[in-house]
């Protein structure tokens, strides 16, 4: 089932499981997590847990990705930067490793210059050039050699 929500005079699909009916208030709107090995799988948070357990994937997380390499916007990488300093100010800094991926060369040029880069280093994250590969699992994973892992993610590339 999918939800159709109205954005800026257009239609969107969003893939949401407990109904088919049209959302007016995009709050409402439950966060969801893509993967793993398509970003087209996406399931609410709330039933996160559940869907590890019923697939019997891993339950730690062992790294993180934010963006995607044809779509995560300057906008995206900003929300971004503003929890990674809420972090900062909190004095944490991942424990997993952290990877951003700008939607552009352009994006990524854009938070060096604007000092996003920066504060997304400071809690822990690399940051990545704009390339596909890691929202597909494809990165050197050095620290989790021989293991089973799956990856979900919070991707934009791939909306209709």
């Amino acid at each position: 089932m999918t939800c159709t929500c109205r954005v800026a005079s257009r239609l969107i699909r969003i893939p949401y499981p407990a109904t088919n009916a049209n959302i007016q208030n995009l709050s409402e709107l439950e966060p969801h997590l893509n993967g793993p090995f398509t970003p087209d799988l996406a399931t609410p948070l709330s039933l996160f847990p559940q869907f590890l357990n019923e697939n019997k994937y891993p339950t730690t997380l062992s790294s993180a990705l934010i963006g995607s390499c044809t779509n995560s916007s300057y906008e995206d990488m900003s929300r971004v930067a503003s929890i990674a300093e809420q972090a900062k100010a909190a004095g944490l800094k991942s424990k997993v490793p952290f990877l951003v991926t700008p939607g552009s060369e352009l994006i990524r040029a854009t938070i060096e210059r604007d000092g996003l880069q920066g504060v997304l280093e400071d809690v822990g994250a690399t940051v990545l050039a704009n390339a596909c590969g890691p929202c597909i699992g494809q990165w050197k994973r050095e620290e989790k050699q021989g293991e089973d892992n799956g990856e979900f993610g919070k991707m934009r590339d791939h909306e209709s």
